[in-house]
């Protein structure tokens, strides 16, 4: 027997009528998935102090002016999310395979939002000064969110419809059923009411029990067997549009802006299905006298974000002797007006019984993101006609984004933005490229890029993460790296041609579709490790 852990405490007087914004939310809105071009892709986006190619533009305006003619280019490409799942539960600091433990891989492809652009490049005339100045328009996806995740396996120790039973305990049922509920309770417990998920006992008004436990007396405890599913996918990107103006100053400095404009569009879905091994370890009585055998729930949650903000860009580049080039730019936050859409459905199956499902109503938000200041630093060194070599610095503050409100008060998010300050900090970027070209109309590229991550721990630390290095395992700083190659092909004409490929290999995610409710029993976790993103690009264009 078991005793269950109860959280009326924390749920009574708690109305739910908007999704929760937290920390994740603003720092999710506001990293960057770069792309650009074939070509910078396939130099790991390293080119700050590169410019030239019409992708460079985001990285560094000023590398608009660094091409001596005008030219348009179209890129599409195609992105395949891959991973690994499975279970394990957290018992005194260490971790036990249970619960989602059945090894499972996903892949799911998507074709990317094609970049394109066109440039514009005035000569003056001038030998000195201002000697030419580019005119350009770039289209680039700026964030790729793209995962789903599968984890499936057997369960003897908990179960969701028991976590769902202790999150309405000390709800009247009368109100979960009444016309406002979805006004003053949380959406999990009215919603498992309304489809039968959950149920009271005992002649309990307000204490209930979910279809996958048995009762005895005031002992509550899973019945039996299951076979727990859970799924979740992520869909959507960031795309930017950027104005530049570049000019180049006695081909020795290129000077450039950029008025950028992101839009957001994120959608997030996510189920847990439990089944009984066996039907008959799980009757349930009802009033009629009558007893039903519980075959199989679930319960699937919908989001989705979208929004628009606005940004500029400075940036600067300067050819020095040797073939060096230095390049630097700053953006400014984007704030982003988000507008959240959202729902929550549950059905339920009894053996040989049509099904019993509930619908919450569809819920909606708007509020607005700021994004950090973005800082970016290159260096690179070009061979003459045979190639080049780069490496970018960028540096992102975490720590100044900011929730606010769409209706100017912003106290409905002092405890995200307190976390924001808390538990979140720099991020550091690094990204190292280079060119070869072993004949004049080839050219060979690759790529290597580490992004760390900004989030901190209670001790405030950055968060680490087990790697094996030199064959030992060690604790470094969670991190974000990428490996990329490509191949260029240039024309006698003005015809040129770019294919990239680019994998970033991903932290692990630790996903807990519940949370622990029963005392000393630990709720599952799912890890997701293998976790990685493949983007193939191209892009083909034409230079006047």
């Amino acid at each position: 027997m078991r005793n269950r852990i109860l959280t009326s405490a924390l749920l009574m007087g708690i109305a739910t009528a908007a999704a929760a914004q937290s920390m994740y939310d603003a720092r999710n809105f506001s990293a960057n998935t770069s792309y650009g071009s074939a070509r910078t892709i396939g130099m790991g986006n390293a080119v700050t102090a590169v410019g030239g190619d019409l992708g460079s533009i985001w990285f560094n305006p000023a590398g608009g002016a660094v091409a001596g003619y005008s030219q348009i280019m179209l890129g599409p490409g195609v992105s395949i999310s891959t991973n690994s799942t499975t279970g394990s539960i957290l018992t005194q600091g260490s971790t036990v395979p249970e619960g989602f433990g059945d090894s499972n891989s996903t892949s799911h492809p998507r074709f990317t939002l094609p970049s394109f652009g066109a440039s514009l490049n005035v000569n003056t005339n001038r030998e000195r000064g201002l000697v030419s100045y580019s005119i350009s328009v770039l289209g680039t996806p700026s964030g790729n969110f793209l995962n789903e995740i599968f984890a499936s396996g057997l369960q003897d120790r908990s179960t969701y419809l028991g976590y769902l039973a202790t999150q309405a305990d000390g709800i009247p049922s009368a109100e979960l059923n009444g016309s406002g509920a979805y006004d003053n309770y949380p959406w999990l417990p009215v919603t498992a009411y309304q489809a039968g998920l959950i149920a009271t006992y005992n002649g309990y008004t307000d204490k209930y029990a979910g279809a996958t436990e048995f009762i005895q007396g005031e002992e509550i405890g899973l019945a039996g067997e299951l076979d727990q599913r859970y799924g979740q996918l992520v869909f959507g990107n960031k795309y930017d549009i950027v104005f530049n103006w570049a000019g180049n100053i006695s081909n020795f400095l290129y000077i450039g802006a950029n008025l950028g404009i992101t839009s957001l569009d994120y959608r997030y879905d996510d189920y847990i299905r439990e089944q009984a091994i066996r039907s008959a370890d799980f009757p349930i009585p009802f009033d009629d006298g009558t007893t039903k055998y519980f075959n199989d729930a679930k319960a699937r949650y919908s989001y989705t974000a979208s929004g628009a903000g606005v940004y500029a860009q400075l940036g600067l580049l300067a050819r020095l002797p040797g073939g060096v080039r230095i390049g630097a730019s700053v953006q400014t936050p984007t704030v982003i007006g988000v507008k959240e859409r959202w729902s929550q459905d549950m059905s339920i199956n009894y053996l040989g019984e049509s099904t019993l499902s509930a619908e919450s109503p569809a819920g909606k938000y708007s509020w607005r993101c700021r994004t950090p200041w973005r800082f970016n630093a290159g260096l690179a060194w070009t061979i003459g006609q045979v190639g080049l070599i780069s490496a970018d610095y960028e540096l992102m503050n975490y720590k100044d984004m900011k929730l606010r409100s769409a209706y100017r008060n912003d106290s409905e998010f002092s405890d995200a933005n307190w976390e924001i300050s808390q538990y979140m900090g720099v991020s550091h970027a690094l990204r190292i490229g280079a060119e070869f070209k072993p004949v004049r109309k080839l050219a060979l590229r690759a790529g290597y890029g580490l992004v760390t991550s900004p989030e901190k721990g209670d001790d405030g630390k950055y968060i680490t993460q087990s790697r094996t290095i030199g064959g030992n395992p060690v604790k470094v700083r969670s991190h974000d790296s990428s490996f990329s190659m490509g191949a260029g092909f240039i024309s006698d004409g003005s015809f040129f041609a770019d294919v990239a490929v680019r994998v970033h290999l991903k932290d692990n995610i630790y996903v807990r579709p519940y949370a622990d409710y029963i005392e000393n029993v630990p709720s599952p976790e799912i890890t997701v490790f293998k976790n990685n993103l493949w983007d193939v690009f191209a892009t083909v264009g034409w230079r006047f």
